[in-house]
């Protein structure tokens, strides 16, 4: 797999989406990453910290893999960013600010934990992923606006996640372990992984559908 530091004026700058695997570890200096990139995956070895202007200003999915927990500072993430996944590892806190006001999808893995604080995530957010060791309930006001699926593991610590769902139109669990029984009634969609887990579902609002993943 490819683990050699890319250089200035190596890349075209037409080039629009590069993906260098899970081998590649080097610090991206300024001016590397073509202007007209738009898709950025970095596998699962990459641990760099981004400094601001190394990203392409026009960079819209950002894809982070499971040792990245570098945190990110104003204006390091581009106003153009619309996806943002991190991996396994990220567990860094966001402030106000950091993340884009285009951001449509935020995926975070597992070991996040953080509280979220008013105004951290943008209202133009519409599907939100937290994973398993999330544990804390979030205000309503916390939720982006525009948010209408949400993704979690389904572990026990995710309960407090669902104490104050806002208006959901779709909420998925992943492996769920515990019964769900205070949802919104705005939810028309649930996602699930087996049969076996409709049994955690109890109080689903009328007409709301349960799905399994093998059936999307």
């Amino acid at each position: 797999m490819y683990n050699y530091e890319l250089k200035k004026e190596v890349l075209p700058e037409t080039l629009e989406i590069l993906d260098l695997g899970n081998n590649y570890d080097f610090e991206f200096q300024k001016d590397v990453l073509p202007s007209n990139l738009k898709v950025l995956k970095l596998g699962n070895s990459y641990n760099k910290k981004f400094f601001k202007g190394i990203l392409p200003k026009n960079l819209k999915e950002l894809y982070l893999g499971d040792s990245y927990d570098q945190i990110f500072e104003l204006d390091v993430l581009p106003d153009s960013l619309e996806i943002l996944h991190l991996g396994g590892a990220y567990n860094m806190k966001f402030n106000k600010g950091v993340l884009s006001n285009n951001l449509k999808i935020l995926k975070i893995g597992d070991s996040y934990n953080q509280i979220f604080e008013v105004n951290v995530l943008p209202d133009t957010i519409e599907i939100l992923e937290l994973g398993e060791k999330y544990s804390h309930f979030i205000e309503q006001n916390n939720y982006p606006k525009n948010i209408n699926h949400l993704i979690i593991t389904g572990s026990e610590n995710n309960k407090k996640v669902l104490n104050n769902l806002p208006y959901l139109n779709k909420l998925t669990f992943k492996n769920l372990k515990f019964t769900v029984d205070n949802l919104p009634i705005s939810i028309e969609e649930i996602i699930i992984k087996t049969e076996a887990e409709k049994e955690f579902l109890s109080k689903i609002p009328f007409g709301c559908k349960i799905t399994l993943f093998t059936e999307i």
